[in-house]
């Protein structure tokens, strides 16, 4: 019963934003991520009057929500008995990266969107930071200690994750995963959409790389943090790679 409410529910969100997927629909990833920049998407109620010329939405910018994110992550990092070095994949507007960089020995930061990369280049010139143009699904990703991936794929579409999964695996040892899903206990994982605009949790559906169609490859699952956001809640896991 609950696929069938949720399949339902993913219908009507595919025919109500059928227009809007359908405008969206580009040659190349970067063109789809480029234009939601573009046009602000993203910024409709933060970033209203455009005083940021790239922004990456309120879950990049919801005070709590990153704090907690970034002292999730610093507390894991410092826990390992080693220097790290990281690779940011969805960089966004690196307003989080940025708070980030400190605890790891090598920081590189990518985002598909060339002008939002070469914007960050700027801005961060001398944060010390490697800013790369990067598609997680079609370009090959270089080795880094972690990996951090987050809120990306619930922007992909599965056929897209399945190519970004593949990418990553044998680049990184550990693979920091934040996706948002239902609030509640039980929710149909990885119901499709197209990737760029919109969310699968519009529809109640939420990424697991575990569930089919997708099988990551890992050692371990390490769930540091798990906070509420509205009527979701945002993981964060660490998979510890194969």
């Amino acid at each position: 019963m609950l696929y069938l409410k949720t399949k339902l529910r993913q219908f009507k969100w595919l025919w109500r934003n059928r227009r809007e997927v359908a405008s969206f629909q580009a040659t190349n990833n970067a063109e789809i991520f480029s234009r939601i920049y573009a046009e602000n998407v993203w910024g409709k109620t933060l970033n209203i009057e455009r005083q940021r010329p790239f922004f990456s939405g309120s879950g990049s910018h919801d005070v709590q929500v990153v704090s907690r994110y970034v002292d999730a992550v610093s507390r894991w990092a410092q826990s390992i008995d080693a220097p790290l070095s990281a690779m940011d994949i969805g960089c966004g507007d690196f307003n989080i990266g940025s708070a980030l960089l400190s605890h790891f020995s090598r920081y590189t930061a990518a985002d598909v969107v060339p002008e939002l990369i070469q914007h960050n280049r700027e801005e961060w010139q001398d944060a010390g930071v490697d800013f790369l143009v990067l598609d997680i699904t079609s370009d090959i990703i270089p080795y880094a200690d972690v990996l951090l991936v987050r809120e990306v794929f619930q922007h992909l579409s599965n056929a897209d994750i399945i190519h970004a999964l593949q990418n990553i695996q044998g680049s990184c040892k550990y693979l920091i995963l934040t996706e948002s899903r239902p609030a509640g206990p039980e929710f149909v994982p990885n119901l499709d959409k197209p990737t760029g605009v919109g969310t699968r949790s519009q529809f109640g559906s939420g990424v697991n790389v575990l569930c089919p169609p997708f099988s990551l490859e890992c050692q371990s699952i390490n769930l540091i943090l798990s906070q509420p956001r509205g009527d979701r809640r945002l993981d964060t896991v660490v998979y510890e790679m194969v």
